[in-house]
């Protein structure tokens, strides 16, 4: 099965991640050793940070750490 992961602009991933069928929006991060799931979204100017599991289905707000 083939997950597809939309990357918006700019956004930035560390080393390590792992991205499965995820949206990534304007200038978030997604720091080392992070992992989003499936139908996860990390909304715009957002931090997901290292070592972080981001459960299917969840959205972290605009702005949020």
């Amino acid at each position: 099965m083939l997950c597809e992961v939309i990357f918006h602009l700019i956004p930035s991933s560390g080393h390590g991640v792992i991205l499965q069928g995820c949206t990534i929006k304007n200038e978030s991060v997604v720091d080392m050793g992070a992992v989003v799931n499936e139908g996860a979204v990390v909304e715009q100017n957002s931090v997901v940070a290292a070592g972080s599991v981001v459960a299917a289905g969840e959205q972290i707000p605009s702005g949020q750490v």
